[in-house]
């Protein structure tokens, strides 16, 4: 990995030590790898929109689960079930 030594005004100084602090990272290097990450993304027309459609697509299951509509099955029970449901779906 790259070294990259970058002088900050100290209000961001101030502001990434403080992000720090609080243990929202590990370090001053992760706050700016996150904040970098977040800056190509936003500056990507097809990850907007791949985001967008991600937000779309969960949007139900978040709504179902705020509603309290939700299942206690495992991934395992559920595979289960898919797959049983699927089979009998192919021999007909």
């Amino acid at each position: 990995m790259g070294k990259l030594i970058v002088d900050l005004p100290p209000p961001l100084e101030t502001f990434i030590n403080d992000l720090v602090a609080e243990g929202q990272y590990i370090d001053a290097g992760e706050v700016v790898r996150d904040a970098v990450r977040r800056f190509a993304e936003d500056s990507d027309p097809d990850y907007s929109a791949k985001l967008a459609a991600l937000r779309e697509a969960l949007r139900p299951g978040i709504e179902d689960a705020d509603a309290g509509r939700f299942s206690n099955k495992t991934i395992r029970q559920v595979a289960e079930e898919s797959q049983a449901r699927w089979i009998a779906d192919n021999k007909k």
